[in-house]
């Protein structure tokens, strides 16, 4: 039983539950809020399960495990594309977008249905963890840049209501970045980095409730321009991140080295702080 891992998820799991009820009190706005507040329950429950798999000692990654981070992922940057949907105004990108959905839910909803119905499929990538980590490493990056997409298109009068929300995704996309990057080039899921999960994301629902509260500012004319502009500086954080891990575990395989589990964990976190928006 690991403690740090315990109380972490537990926290996590409590805070995103409270976020839930709050949410569900509010009819004026439920359906509004639909796609954060399946994102809160998702994550309450994920939270939970990863709290009992601590409690047990649980180092695998059953199925469960498996769904369940797949579906937190996805959900959160449903809710972020919603946002942006709710006040994009060029009829063409706003037509791409809804019409996304439909084919991006068809192709999540096959993958689980075709993992549930081949066990051997899915016990066969749990031996090469490898093809499970990189697909959820490209929908955490994909999560982070609609996040940076979100932010960078905010009119600077408006930043101010939508920030803690920002931070907060950037937090959990952040470190999850780091964590599968990790995971993908050992080949295996970082134990220690997993229980610090917990806490990193007890942080997230706390700047996301002061962003719900906020939410008046959410209204109006909301992007700098009727055109969407991307960028690009996620995906150039995201490499230099990548790159920095190889360049260090090179160094200490090379020269004979080990990671102290704290310093690891230390490391890692503010590589995920260090993530530009």
């Amino acid at each position: 039983m690991s403690i740090l891992g315990v109380i972490g998820y537990t926290t996590a799991g409590g805070l995103f539950l409270l976020l839930f009820i709050l949410l569900c009190s509010d009819f004026a706005h439920f359906w509004r809020n639909k796609w954060l507040i399946l994102a809160t329950l998702l994550t309450s429950v994920w939270a939970a399960y990863a709290g009992y798999s601590s409690f047990n000692g649980q180092s695998d990654w059953p199925l469960l495990g498996f769904v369940l981070e797949l579906f937190r992922i996805v959900l959160w940057t449903m809710f972020l594309t919603s946002l942006l949907i709710q006040m994009i105004n060029n009829r063409g990108a706003l037509l791409l977008v809804r019409l996304a959905y439909p084919f991006a839910w068809l192709g999540l909803l096959v993958f689980v249905w075709t993992t549930g119905l081949s066990p051997d499929w899915y016990e066969g990538a749990v031996d090469n963890k490898r093809i499970l980590i990189f697909g959820l490493l490209c929908l955490t990056i994909i999560g982070l840049l609609v996040t940076e997409i979100f932010f960078k298109n905010v009119r600077k009068g408006k930043v101010w209501g939508i920030k803690h929300l920002c931070i907060g995704m950037l937090c959990l996309f952040g470190y999850d970045v780091i964590f599968y990057a990790h995971g993908l080039m050992y080949g295996a899921l970082n134990y220690d980095l997993w229980l610090a999960r917990g806490a990193v994301n007890s942080l997230v629902a706390p700047l996301v409730a002061v962003s719900i509260f906020r939410r008046s500012l959410w209204s109006g004319k909301f992007f700098v321009s009727r055109e969407i502009a991307f960028y690009s500086s996620s995906l150039i954080a995201v490499g230099l991140v990548i790159l920095l891990l190889s360049l260090s575990g090179y160094y200490l395989q090379y020269f004979g080295g080990r990671w102290e589990d704290s310093v690891r964990v230390v490391f890692i976190a503010s590589l995920a702080e260090a993530i530009p928006f």
